[in-house]
């Protein structure tokens, strides 16, 4: 192996050296300015959260509102908020009660197999002889969260018996702007 591709070595002066200086100095800005942006981006949504979810919320119930007009043209309203998540733990629990209550078409099942680059053949054939052949193959079973979102809202305003605690079923008052 030759020097130039081990560790770092003082380039040589010359044509475009200043001008790749200039470009390395502005993409490590730049790579800073992202670190700053993501920290302010996530600090700004853990704050409308907390106003959305428990500050006006709490607010508004202290007052007796439930929708309050604002000076600058907007509404708000406080609504119930459906929230649903299978845990890891619950998992087999929950696809269990969906096929066994008429909603196992909810559940997604995605078949990963894995292949190595000689294998380019048995990955073209894989759809006509995929069980037993590939040791690399799994299974994951999964719902999408904005599916189970709004099936467990539907089913607990239809007043259905499911079983809250393997679904993480929970309602939450929530703030929402209205134009």
């Amino acid at each position: 192996m030759s020097d130039e591709y081990v560790g770092y070595r003082e380039a040589p002066e010359g044509e475009g050296l200043a001008e790749l200086r200039r470009l390395a100095d502005e993409l490590e800005a730049a790579q800073e300015e992202v670190v700053r942006l993501e920290v302010l981006l996530k600090n700004a949504q853990e704050k409308a959260t907390e106003l959305s979810e428990i500050t006006i919320p709490e607010k508004m119930a202290a007052v007796g509102l439930t929708e309050l007009a604002t000076p600058s043209g907007f509404k708000i309203a406080i609504e119930e908020a459906v929230f649903a998540h299978i845990t890891k733990a619950r998992e087999d629990e929950a696809y269990r009660w969906l096929d066994v209550n008429g909603h196992g078409g909810m559940i997604r099942r995605e078949l990963t197999v894995a292949f190595n680059r000689e294998q380019g053949d048995a990955a073209t054939a894989l759809h006509a002889e995929l069980r037993g052949k590939f040791a690399g193959v799994t299974q994951k079973w999964a719902v999408n969260a904005q599916t189970l979102k709004a099936w467990a809202r539907h089913m607990l305003e239809d007043g259905e018996n499911v079983p809250l605690e393997t679904f993480g079923i929970h309602t939450k008052r929530v703030a929402k702007i209205k134009k």
